[in-house]
């Protein structure tokens, strides 16, 4: 490993135990009953986790926007190093997608995606690192060539930038900390989390209860 230290992302692993614990105990709910179990109008009870589960994946997306925000912030905080980009190309990726048809034939349909190779050079106590990511949001991938190329025209080879360095794991870095791009990705998750879990949970108990 690299970073041996590095944390591991604790709301994913809550998110999978919630899902998953929900499931378990509905389904050891019903071998314990020795059949499926349903509502005074006859509906099951298992059709109420999905749109739990939605809901809680609407949290999580919350929660997610929050801990991105809070790190871009600490991030206005690190310190600088004087860096320079050594590569700002973007690169093509073609992906296959296989699908079957209702008379058994396969058909194959080629998705291109296209990602920002940036690279840049800086130094911290006297040791070199390699940076990557603009923002906290990570390697930017489109679906468009134009966006990529648009993204990729900021920096070009030889510039000299400013690095901001995370102190604790130097070889973690940005060049634009204060960047809101994305941002707004984990909310809007969230309230259609919101709505279509809401949604469907209230028919639901208005369905089975009423």
């Amino acid at each position: 490993m690299l970073e041996p230290a590095a944390a591991q992302n604790v709301a994913a692993l809550v998110a999978f135990t919630i899902v998953f614990g929900f499931i378990a105990t509905t389904l050891t709910a019903h071998s314990l009953a020795g059949h499926v179990l349903y509502t005074n109008n006859g509906v099951p009870l298992f059709a109420f986790a999905l749109p739990i589960i939605v809901l809680v994946g609407g949290v999580f997306c919350v929660a997610e926007y929050v801990r991105t925000r809070r790190l871009a912030s600490a991030s206005l905080r690190w310190p600088t190093a004087a860096g320079r980009v050594t590569r700002c190309d973007v690169i093509e990726e073609i992906i296959e997608e296989k699908s079957d048809d209702d008379d058994k034939s396969r058909s194959s349909k080629l998705q291109h995606r296209y990602q920002v190779d940036l690279r840049y050079a800086y130094r911290v106590d006297k040791r070199d690192f390699i940076g990557t990511e603009v923002d906290r949001g990570g390697t930017m991938i489109s679906g468009l060539r134009e966006v990529a190329e648009k993204a990729a025209a900021k920096y070009r080879p030889g510039q000299n930038v400013k690095v901001y360095y995370d102190p604790e794991r130097p070889g973690h870095a940005v060049l634009e900390p204060a960047s809101r791009e994305g941002a707004l990705g984990p909310l809007i998750g969230a309230a259609v989390c919101a709505v279509v879990g809401g949604l469907f949970l209230t028919i639901l108990i208005k369905v089975g209860f009423a």
